[in-house]
């Protein structure tokens, strides 16, 4: 047996020297396995794992995920879970995908390593990337964190519009009551003016 039968040939495009490498059949290094899952930035939802199979996004009732967002294209982005995170590809959208804010190139997919938001149209998820072998420790705190970005997000938005409690629950995608206390833990809520401190009275002499 000669060294022929340790080569793997890469297929596709120019054939040189160069796309034939030699590889080592009795050292393996270990693969990182990585569980993903995609979970809604509100109350509503559950959270859906990503895996090799990929799923799509969008308005069209073939998606594995349809969406009821009329910003969102009929097949919006795509999403797919490998050993080196998960793939982010914009499927020619009209209003674009966002990783983090940053828009994703139609012909250059991103590759998500870590925790990020997602946004397509005015719909927002969590993409949850992690160690399967430490997922389930991970679980709680990544809760924690998904909700101390939410409360983060709900601050930054009802300063941006000025003090709007609906706009801001809108946003986030929870109850009015909900985000007044997360503002009040912040102590940025504004409260109404007819209802700061005690009710005036007028004594009547």
């Amino acid at each position: 047996m000669g060294d022929e039968e340790n080569l793997v040939t890469v297929r596709g495009g120019r054939v040189d020297e160069d796309l034939t490498v030699p590889t080592q059949p009795t050292e393996r290094p270990e693969r990182t396995i990585r569980v993903a899952f995609l979970e809604p930035l509100s109350a509503r939802g559950t959270r859906i794992p990503i895996g090799a199979e990929p799923i799509v996004l969008g308005r069209s009732s073939s998606c594995t995920v349809k969406l009821k967002d009329l910003r969102a294209s009929s097949r919006h982005t795509q999403l797919q879970a490998t050993d080196r995170g998960v793939i982010v590809s914009d499927l020619g959208s009209r209003n674009g995908t966002f990783v983090d804010g940053q828009r994703v190139d139609v012909d250059l997919p991103m590759r998500v390593t870590t925790t990020a938001t997602l946004t397509l149209g005015r719909t927002k998820y969590r993409i949850l990337v992690g160690d399967d072998r430490r997922a389930e420790d991970a679980d709680e705190s990544l809760k924690a964190r998904s909700v101390r970005f939410t409360k983060d997000r709900a601050v930054d938005e009802y300063e941006r519009n000025g003090g709007n409690l609906s706009q801001t629950a809108s946003f986030v995608g929870f109850d009015r009551h909900t985000v007044r206390d997360w503002l009040r833990e912040r102590d940025v809520y504004r409260e109404p003016e007819g209802r700061k401190g005690p009710t005036a009275r007028t004594v009547k002499r």
